[in-house]
């Protein structure tokens, strides 16, 4: 394993010899709608493919997956940039409008999962397999955030060359969950009482272990109204307000039973990184606002070392957050004292920053080095 960017205060790491120098490709490409079938042929997902004009059929093709809620085959721009970027580098990319955004109708929200990204990522893969134009390719896949597990769950069946994950989960989904609910609310309620913050944490965390433990729906449901019968029960104001006992029980099942939530709390990534045998590239941003770099790559290095895996490097780099924006300055505190940046004590800039076009190279860079 190697570091391909150095980052302070994780002394486990090395760092590699790499080179991130630009190379010479030729720059223009052309755009193709491109279409392929997905559940069993039943269903139909449409994207652009991305082709350079000097492509030829042994060279490298990546797909970009995101996480399974309803996001066209842009995301927010991001996959439009990493399309530009790597197209100019040599490398195909097919970006797709997933199932959630296509069929709304038909799985409306949260009724679709990282599993189910997955499946329509392995389809999306045999299509592409079949495609005279891609006869000897090397294909990978580039996941953002959620859209990372499911390249791995792909990934962990050998059905690709390469993957690269983008601020995907390195701990249990149920670790994140509870890491993003207690930053979150200190973000919201930042002057809120050290002993209602414990209070409120704990009645989430006692859901949250319900999800995250049982399988079967019928039980899940029962155990969830059970403990919110409880919590109602012993001081029903102080939690729930003027909400009645049934319209807890309503928001509830339907924030916690769906299969969005309940396969995220169910992750757990030792499972599937562990079995991924191609070369991986983790990519984090240090100031990252949904989950902690450091931890999240220190589980990641403690699984690849249980299995004596190596072929894989990890990309760390500064003033970048979750969506992959550059922040150009450390926000402030009151004080005026410079910090760095966290998922509780972020100050929204008015105005969006760009994409970090650099780190998309070096991926491309990575990438092209295979």
């Amino acid at each position: 394993m190697k570091i391909i960017f150095l980052v302070l205060n994780i002394p486990i790491l090395l760092i590699s010899g790499k080179s991130f120098a630009n190379e010479p490709y030729d720059t223009t490409y052309k755009n193709f709608d491109y279409e392929f079938k997905v559940t069993e042929g039943k269903l139909s997902l449409k994207g652009v493919l991305s082709i350079p004009t000097n492509f030829k059929p042994a060279d490298k093709l990546v797909i970009l997956v995101s996480p399974p809620v309803a996001l066209d085959r842009n995301y927010s721009g991001l996959f439009t940039a990493i399309a530009d970027v790597m197209c100019k580098r040599g490398i195909a990319v097919l970006r797709f409008d997933n199932r959630a955004y296509t069929f709304p109708v038909e799985y409306p929200k949260d009724s679709l999962s990282m599993v189910d990204q997955a499946a329509d990522v392995q389809d999306a893969v045999k299509s592409l397999k079949l495609d005279k134009r891609f006869k000897n390719a090397k294909i990978g896949l580039v996941g953002h955030s959620e859209g990372g597990s499911s390249v791995a769950i792909v990934a962990s069946e050998d059905n690709v060359d390469f993957v690269i994950m983008l601020s995907a989960m390195g701990i249990s989904g149920k670790q994140l969950s509870l890491y993003q609910f207690s930053t979150s609310l200190t973000k919201e309620f930042p002057f809120i009482d050290h002993i209602s913050k414990k209070r409120i944490i704990s009645d989430w965390e006692s859901q949250l272990n319900i999800v995250s433990t049982i399988n079967n729906i019928d039980s899940i449901k029962f155990l969830l109204k059970r403990n919110l019968d409880s919590l109602y029960k012993e001081d029903a104001k102080t939690r729930f307000g003027k909400m009645t006992f049934e319209e807890v029980v309503e928001y509830n099942m339907k924030l916690w039973v769906n299969n969005h939530r309940m396969l995220y709390t169910k992750f757990a990534p030792e499972l599937y990184y562990s079995k991924i045998k191609c070369p991986v590239l983790f990519v984090f941003g240090r100031m990252d606002e949904k989950l902690d770099y450091q931890t999240n790559t220190k589980n990641i290095v403690c699984i690849f070392k249980n299995v004596h895996k190596t072929n894989y490097d990890l990309l760390l780099i500064d003033s970048l957050d979750h969506s992959y924006r550059v922040i150009s300055n450390k926000p402030t505190d009151t004080s005026g004292k410079k910090y760095r940046r966290s998922f509780t004590n972020i100050i929204h800039q008015e105005k969006k920053s760009e994409f970090s076009i650099s780190t998309i190279s070096k991926i491309a860079s990575w990438i092209n080095k295979l």
